[in-house]
């Protein structure tokens, strides 16, 4: 009790300390998807979104203790400032997956992603062909892609453009001549991830996220992220973001245990 007690208080000082001295990371776009960046946020409320597993609204000591564990990356006892980020960024492994219902890739129909739920694990790979991991990692999804298709289902959810042509630019892309601007409408979003999803060699489906960027935002996915749903349509793996976690041989592991299920 003591354990669970300290562990409550640590993860409530640490919130309330990014609220106050930080602005739950104010001005930074890069942090566009995570529920701390308004400083109104309800703490408490936020709190019960990151820790009430089964969502009955009633929180148990188990599922506060595994919070705690989950977000202590170091497994050394204590939560560090990026540890809570981490945490508070998109949804964490335990919780049930948004549903969607987003645009296939010609535009004429729409996945959701409770459609799987019961059958198949389900892999979401939320990139945009401008950010440059993903051309770099293409190769290793595909492989562990066509290793486990026939137990599993995959996506390549195709998000907000990483470095359009109206803003920051990396050198890799400006070589290759992979310039694009921030579509402003969905039929300009498809017409850019059809003109470059063949270019990535992948042979799983991709969807597009809506203009709102619901999606991207609900799962902390800017400007990458790798997840994998179980078939009870609960979070089963949680990637960091990217580019230092979009790891797809990290993400295997996952898929290989559950698909063996």
């Amino acid at each position: 009790m003591k354990k669970l007690f300290l562990s409550i208080t640590l993860v409530i000082l640490m919130m309330l300390s990014l609220a106050l001295l930080h602005g739950y990371g104010q001005g930074d776009q890069q942090e566009k998807g995570d529920a701390g960046q308004r400083s109104d946020v309800n703490i408490p409320r936020l709190l019960m979104r990151l820790m009430d597993l089964n969502e009955d609204g009633r929180l148990a000591r188990m599922e506060s203790v595994r919070f705690f564990s989950q977000a202590d990356q170091n497994r050394n006892g204590f939560l560090t400032e990026d540890e809570i980020r981490e945490a508070m960024s998109g949804l964490n492994v335990g919780q049930k997956a948004t549903d969607f219902a987003l645009t296939t890739l010609d535009g004429l129909g729409t996945v959701k992603l409770s459609d799987s739920k019961g059958k198949k694990p389900v892999v979401l790979v939320f990139a945009s062909y401008t950010w440059p991991d993903l051309k770099s990692q293409a190769g290793v999804l595909e492989k562990i892609y066509q290793r486990y298709k026939s137990k599993s289902k995959w996506f390549l959810v195709y998000i907000r453009t990483a470095q359009p042509l109206d803003g920051q630019q990396v050198d890799a892309n400006v070589e290759e001549g992979i310039e694009f601007e921030e579509p402003k409408t969905i039929e300009e979003r498809l017409e850019i991830a059809r003109a470059s999803y063949s270019d990535l060699g992948l042979s799983f489906p991709a969807i597009v996220d809506n203009m709102d960027n619901k999606m991207e935002e609900v799962y902390g996915a800017w400007p990458g992220r790798l997840y994998v749903v179980d078939k009870k349509g609960n979070i089963a793996y949680k990637g960091k973001k990217g580019p230092e976690g979009f790891n797809p041989q990290q993400m295997a592991i996952t898929v290989k245990k559950i698909c063996s299920n």
